[in-house]
C-alpha cells in the first residue's frame, strides 16, 4: 500500500493519534468487537491468499479487503490507545478543523485548477501556514496532496470505466493531467503499476 494512502486513512480514521505511538508503539488492550473483527478479517485474508482460485484471484476483490482491513486495524488501535492519547487542545483542534476544511475544498474543486493562494483563501491562512499545516499533518506539502488526489480519482476511475482507445488520456484530461509524460510517472511512483496495469486489472 502507498505510505500517501496509508496516511489519508491514519487522518480520516485517527486524525489524534500521538507521533510517537506511531513511531514507538505501546502497549494497549484493544477493544473485544475490534478485536474479533480484525482476527476474522485476517483469517479470511489468509484463507484467500493460499487458494489462488479464491475470492482475491479477482483485483476488486483484493482491494476491497486491503480497505476493510486497514479500517478495521485502524479501528482497533484507536480502541485500544484511548488512555494515550491525551484530549486534544484548542490549537491542535484548531489545526484539524482547518486541515478538514482544506481538504474539503480541494475535494470539491479536484477537477479544475487550484492553486496554494486558492487553498489559503479560503481558510483565511498565509501560503506559509497552509504549507506547515499540510506537511505536519499529513508529511506532504499541499501541491503534493492535490496531485495525489487527482491521482487517486484517475485510479478509481481507471478501474470503472470502459476500456477503449485513448480512455487513459482522456480520464488523466478530465481531472487535470495534461503532461501524459509527467501523468504516468507521477502515477507509478505513487501505485507501484502504470494507469495502463490498471486498466487490465480492471478486466481481469
Amino acid at each position: 500500500m502507498p505510505v500517501e494512502q496509508f496516511h489519508q486513512a491514519v487522518e480520516r480514521w485517527f486524525p489524534d493519534i500521538p507521533d510517537a505511538l506511531l513511531k514507538r508503539g505501546a502497549g494497549m488492550r484493544i477493544g473485544a468487537v475490534e478485536q474479533q473483527r480484525l482476527r476474522f478479517l485476517v483469517s479470511t485474508a489468509v484463507e484467500g491468499i493460499q487458494n489462488p482460485a479464491g475470492p482475491f484471484s479477482d483485483g476488486w476483490a483484493r482491494r476491497e479487503m486491503e480497505e476493510m482491513l486497514l479500517e478495521s486495524f485502524l479501528l482497533a488501535l484507536r480502541s485500544g490507545a484511548g488512555g494515550l492519547v491525551p484530549p486534544p487542545n484548542s490549537r491542535v483542534a484548531g489545526r484539524l478543523k482547518h486541515l478538514r476544511e482544506a481538504r474539503e475544498f480541494i475535494r470539491s474543486s479536484a477537477r479544475g485548477p487550484i492553486r496554494l493562494e486558492d487553498v489559503s483563501e479560503a481558510l483565511g491562512m498565509s501560503a506559509r501556514g497552509v504549507e506547515i499545516l499540510f506537511r505536519s499533518s499529513l508529511g506532504v506539502g499541499p501541491t503534493a496532496y492535490i496531485r495525489h488526489q487527482r491521482l487517486h480519482a484517475v485510479r478509481r476511475a481507471l478501474l470503472t470505466v470502459k476500456p477503449g482507445p485513448g480512455v487513459i488520456k482522456e480520464t488523466a484530461m478530465q481531472w487535470g493531467f495534461w503532461h501524459m509524460g509527467h501523468f504516468s510517472k507521477n502515477y507509478r511512483q505513487l501505485f507501484g503499476e502504470s494507469p495502463l496495469e490498471t486498466l487490465a486489472a480492471r478486466r481481469s
